[in-house]
């Protein structure tokens, strides 16, 4: 029986916002997309992981593209206020869920400055647990991620659904032995939840 359904956010819960992330870093540092983004490939996922500080992800992006360093309390904070855009149907199935008895989980890769903006905007009142991955120093689609979430939302694997728009991150949590929707659009999420809690 389906206790908890768990979400991703970007791609989600809010539109894909690694592109326009970039867009707007390499805007802000006066290089090409193209550059910046094969620089930031270089950090980032210490930077998701939370094994590097913001200010360390800049030295390395600035050194492969031998740029200044941004006079920028946080480059990547003003980038997510920028370019975070929810989705607010998804908000209102998270409500019907809860409403519904369903224990809410939250499972990102995500940065330090993202989860400053995820507090700063109380996305706290949606969720039963949040489970970030620079903080737990841990990522999909590693297992032991997966059996956080649970293990923190009291519910064994197989009891959670797990909805995220990057398969190989549903793979993972497959792999950890819950059940796993590719989110597409909402009504598909909709739909293919109804048909498995009914």
């Amino acid at each position: 029986m389906i206790k908890a359904i768990i979400f991703d956010w970007g791609g989600v819960l809010i539109d894909e916002t690694l592109g326009k992330m970039d867009k707007y870093c390499a805007d802000v540092l006066g290089v090409r997309v193209e550059d910046y983004n094969v620089a930031r490939q270089k950090g980032f996922d210490d930077f998701a992981r939370g094994d590097i500080t913001e200010d360390e992800l800049w030295r390395v992006v600035c050194d492969v593209l031998n740029i200044d360093m941004p006079n920028i309390e946080s480059l990547w904070g003003d980038a997510v206020e920028e370019v975070f855009n929810e989705k607010v149907e998804m908000f209102e199935l998270i409500k019907k869920l809860k409403g519904q008895g369903y224990k809410i989980g939250f499972l990102s890769n995500t940065e330090m400055p993202a989860v400053e903006y995820w507090h700063n905007n109380d996305y706290e009142r949606y969720f039963d647990e949040a489970v970030f991955s620079c903080v737990e120093h841990m990522a999909k689609p590693e297992k032991e991620i997966y059996e956080l979430i649970c293990e923190r939302l009291n519910v064994t694997p197989k009891e959670a659904i797990f909805i995220d728009d990057k398969k190989e991150f549903i793979d993972g949590a497959v792999n950890a032995g819950l059940q796993g929707l590719v989110f597409e659009n909402v009504w598909q999420i909709q739909n293919d939840l109804k048909q498995l809690l009914n």
